[in-house]
């Protein structure tokens, strides 16, 4: 999945499957004139199986496509509960994607400065921990809000310390 350096990931449930799955944008142009320009990238989508392992998804599939020098890459969510992603690129335009596949309303949760962590019980049974990051990618910072899937409870979110505290989800309105 990596043909040149990455610089900028998020890790979502993309596909609104129930599993996390991974997007990055990658390349530098920035290099010195002798080596050349590190421009393998489209940008990727790894679809995640929920048991640790991913497949690239083909840009077609996920309508995910970020070529250039793209540096960072941050989630914004809109009040409708739609994902979108912005890709920035050295010199280059601003790029949006949306998420074709699905537009399920979604909640989200605010999480202070000091949240590591959530337990979240998903619709199937399953329950995952989602970690929380400060920044992800080369300058880039999404808003620290833990997106909630449809049918999905928080069982806990945790601080540095350790600590539980309970979080009700605020409710997304569909479409």
């Amino acid at each position: 999945a990596q043909f040149s350096p990455v610089y900028g990931l998020q890790v979502t449930d993309f596909d609104q499957d129930g599993n996390l799955d991974i997007l990055a944008v990658q390349n530098d142009y920035a290099t010195e004139p002798l080596a050349g320009w590190y421009d393998a990238g489209i940008g990727v989508c790894l679809r995640g199986d929920g048991k640790g392992s991913f497949v690239p998804m083909h840009p077609n599939q996920s309508g995910f496509f970020a070529d250039g020098d793209a540096k960072a890459l941050a989630r914004l969510s809109l009040v409708s509960g739609q994902q979108l992603w912005l890709v920035t690129q050295n010199q280059g335009e601003l790029k949006l994607f949306a998420n074709r596949k699905s537009a399920k309303p979604s909640a989200e949760t605010h999480l202070r400065p000091d949240d590591a962590y959530a337990e979240v019980k998903l619709a199937n049974g399953k329950t995952r921990r989602q970690e929380f990051y400060y920044g992800e990618g080369y300058l880039s910072q999404s808003a620290r809000t833990l997106s909630v899937p449809v049918g999905a409870t928080i069982l806990g979110i945790f601080n540095s310390r350790g600590q539980r505290r309970e979080a009700a989800p605020t409710r997304i309105a569909s479409h």
